[in-house]
């Protein structure tokens, strides 16, 4: 080989190289980019978990359907919007708003939740919220129950098989069955528990940058809820005073405290 050629080849070798190298440092960079925003609208819905906040959880929603709108085969963020509106759900459900309003806001948080759980066949916690929309709608509407228990049933065994170490799928499921309206006390502690037993091990773990990290405080909340209908006053004391050590601003901790005949602690400012 010629000294020319060999200097060629090297040339196009370098070039080759060089070429590759960039191709994969813009992926990565795009990787980066497409995460930030899904990033950022987290730490806005963390924000309004935290402060039971409706416009905060109304922001969170938009900008995750901005995120959905750019990549909508993208698990995480049809994910993100659909527990962004089912909290939306929540919050206006709790406020005793018109149902109309809030089978409007169901409707609204069902779709990218039943596209989540397209995404990904292992998903445990769009089904168990799916679950708990249905079990909602059952709990206003009892006749609904001929139509909607199989939907319960199906989201519910889907939660419930990808979930069996899942702290907010054990949550969801305890929190559905406390909101069925049913008197299913009992087995929503059984759930509950299951999940306060769970949400340790998943702080300690390392989890990617957009996965979910909400439930704790109020799945202590919920479980003081189920003792305090079962009549165990004490039981659901120590459950509202950890959930307020958790986040001193839980509504719920402070209302169930409260109606066991002890007062919170003084919120403080955020």
């Amino acid at each position: 080989m010629e000294a020319d050629d060999f200097g060629g080849d090297m040339h196009c070798g370098n070039r080759l190289i060089m070429t590759a190298f960039l191709l994969v440092f813009s992926a990565a960079s795009d990787g980066e980019d497409a995460q930030a925003p899904l990033a950022a609208a987290k730490r806005v819905f963390e924000n309004a978990y935290a402060a039971w906040d409706l416009a905060g959880f109304r922001e969170a929603a938009a900008r995750f359907e901005e995120v959905c709108e750019a990549t909508p085969d993208s698990y995480p963020a049809q994910y993100w919007l659909g527990a962004a509106r089912f909290h939306i759900v929540l919050h206006r459900n709790r406020a005793d708003a018109p149902w109309s309003e809030v089978q409007g806001l169901m409707d609204a948080a069902e779709t990218p939740l039943k596209r989540a759980a397209e995404l990904n066949e292992e998903d445990a916690e769009a089904n168990a919220m799916l679950a708990t929309l249905a079990g909602m709608r059952i709990a206003e509407n009892p006749l609904a129950a001929v139509w909607l228990g199989p939907r319960v049933m199906r989201h519910r065994r889907a939660a419930e098989k990808h979930g069996e170490t899942n702290p907010r799928a054990q949550y969801l499921a305890g929190a559905g069955y406390l909101l069925s309206g049913r008197s299913r006390e009992e087995k929503a502690l059984e759930h509950l528990e299951r999940a306060l037993e769970l949400f340790p091990a998943e702080t300690a773990a390392r989890r990617p940058e957009w996965a979910p990290a909400w439930g704790y405080d109020n799945c202590l909340a919920f479980a003081g809820q189920a003792c305090r209908n079962l009549g165990q006053m004490g039981r659901a004391r120590d459950y509202f005073e950890k959930a307020l050590k958790v986040n001193p601003r839980n509504r719920l901790a402070r209302e169930g405290l409260q109606a066991t005949g002890t007062q919170p602690p003084k919120e403080r400012e955020p």
